[in-house]
């Protein structure tokens, strides 16, 4: 559901109000501080985050729950509600030491029964990725009020990144699936949530961090035109918000801040291989080298990021340097003589797309002609974002899917998430194979960095040697615009945003 530009107006006046109860009821110091108004071009369907399956819902929830391991901007794992953590020698479980004399948000205090029981909630009401993060943990255990052990079935040497995402967030114990009670963690506490018109959050008074609290206040507008999100940037009614590609030479030119580094996000195509044609290596090769991923940069991207054949892009240990574009480079010949080969009666291929992201659109069109081109009668399928995920996450009743895939703090989720049994992305046995499981065993059992790193570079090129999918396609630099009176925002390498010590104002 789209917002009007009306709408937002509405919603922030209403929140000015709050703002100013806000500063009234919260430290003293707050009169200082400013309301941070943010666009994210989606909404937030719902509060749980255990519930939730889109990946970039994080950007919210990171704001009014605290996980138990935090992430910096440069993707260092850095503590949260847990002060450490080691592994046991044998890597049989991972312990925690927790913060003490936290509180939720109702009031619940925050201790080794608390992160026990919303361990236990997550497996059996989540939904999506979290089921895939935590799939080897057997249980936690307490050993003390403030230590918990995650117990697993085989080494898993990256389960402090899972547990600075979706797995370690922690609601109030007090929440479950069906109630209206929703109690957070987080610096910011909710104040109003309106489906399909915005969050409020106001700093929560006995956040054990306040530092992280620069704000008196965080709005989030839940526009997704991006012509509308613009238009509020400029006018005022936003004050931050990521924007088209297109539209950062104009930002720049009206004095709006752009923060464009490359992050682990990726544009991919998922291909459902249980289904008709996308069974065929060849014909899966065929759609890989049928795409010019260049052109897909230059024209949509207007330059700005880097077509790959590999999920981690330039600068991670993962990324492997040697592979280059040559696996995948566009071969519009190679292509059509697949497709002649293995469908000469000619085949039809659907692309689903998300019919409320203009990029993604444009991104689906351009795919679907450059299929034609080789000889693949490829058509479009317009829905809206959340069905998408659905069809993708849970049912898998999709063919194809072309979509910008967040990433997540660790290069073994991608792995897992994509191409290991169980995977919730998983659509078809190509995404599977037995060379590839035993690989990602060992790189989970890994405890030297560099020896993982080197596995998964491993199961990178025997992905693509395979034409296993999905099909990783370019890394984008998308710009985030903000106002010159907003200090500390910035993108993060894990492509979420977080709100931790922005302000709003005068640069201390």
């Amino acid at each position: 559901m789209a917002v009007s530009v009306a709408a937002l107006a509405i919603l922030l006046a209403g929140c000015a109000a709050g703002a100013e109860s806000t500063e009234s009821e919260s430290t003293g110091d707050s009169q200082d501080k400013g309301v941070l108004k943010v666009a994210l071009g989606r909404e937030l369907p719902i509060l749980d985050p255990y519930l939730s399956v889109a990946n970039k819902d994080l950007e919210f929830y990171f704001a009014f729950y605290d996980r138990l391991v935090h992430v910096a901007p440069d993707y260092t794992l850095v503590p949260g509600l847990a002060e450490s953590w080691e592994f046991a020698e044998d890597m049989s479980y991972l312990e925690l030491k927790l913060r003490q004399g936290v509180t939720f948000h109702d009031g619940v205090p925050f201790n080794a029964e608390a992160v026990k029981k919303n361990y236990e909630r997550a497996i059996s009401e989540g939904t999506g990725s979290i089921v895939t993060d935590l799939a080897d943990v057997t249980g936690v255990e307490i050993v003390d009020d403030y230590t918990v052990r995650f117990m697993t079935a085989v080494p898993v040497s990256n389960l402090p990144a899972i547990l600075s995402d979706r797995a370690g967030i922690q609601p109030s114990p007090e929440m479950s699936e069906g109630s209206d009670h929703v109690a957070g963690s987080g610096m910011y506490e909710i104040d109003r949530y309106e489906p399909g018109v915005g969050l409020s959050l106001k700093p929560f008074a006995d956040y054990w961090d306040k530092e992280a609290q620069g704000l008196a206040g965080l709005e989030f507008s839940f526009l997704t035109d991006s012509s509308a999100i613009f238009s509020a940037l400029q006018s005022g009614q936003l004050n931050a918000a990521p924007i088209d590609i297109p539209q950062a030479e104009q930002a720049r030119a009206v004095g709006l801040q752009i923060d464009d580094k490359p992050t682990v996000g990726v544009t991919i195509i998922s291909l459902n291989s249980d289904r008709e044609g996308l069974d065929d290596a060849r014909l899966r090769r065929a759609i890989n080298v049928g795409i010019d991923r260049q052109a897909l940069v230059d024209k949509l991207a207007l330059g700005a990021g880097e077509p790959t054949c590999q999920w981690f892009p330039e600068g991670m240990a993962e990324h492997d340097p040697e592979m280059g574009l040559e696996p995948c480079a566009y071969d519009p010949d190679e292509a059509r003589r697949l497709v002649e080969e293995a469908a000469p009666d000619g085949w039809t291929l659907t692309l689903s797309h998300m019919s409320d992201d203009f990029a993604n659109t444009q991104f689906a069109q351009a795919v679907v002609e450059m299929w034609k081109e080789v000889g693949i009668n490829a058509q479009l399928n317009p829905v809206e974002s959340s069905v998408a995920i659905g069809l993708l996450n849970d049912t898998k009743e999709i063919t194809a899917l072309g979509a910008p895939f967040a990433g997540r703090p660790s290069a073994l989720q991608t792995i897992a998430h994509f191409t290991i049994d169980g995977g919730f992305g998983v659509l078809g046995d190509a995404h599977l194979s037995d060379k590839r499981e035993e690989l990602y065993a060992q790189a989970r059992a890994a405890a030297d960095p560099d020896e993982q790193a080197g596995l998964v570079r491993e199961i990178s090129a025997e992905m693509v040697e395979n034409s296993a999918v999905p099909i990783p396609l370019y890394f984008e630099r998308a710009p985030l615009a903000f106002t010159k009176d907003v200090h500390g925002l910035e993108k993060y390498v894990s492509n979420k945003l977080e709100f931790r010590g922005v302000t709003v104002g005068s640069a201390s």
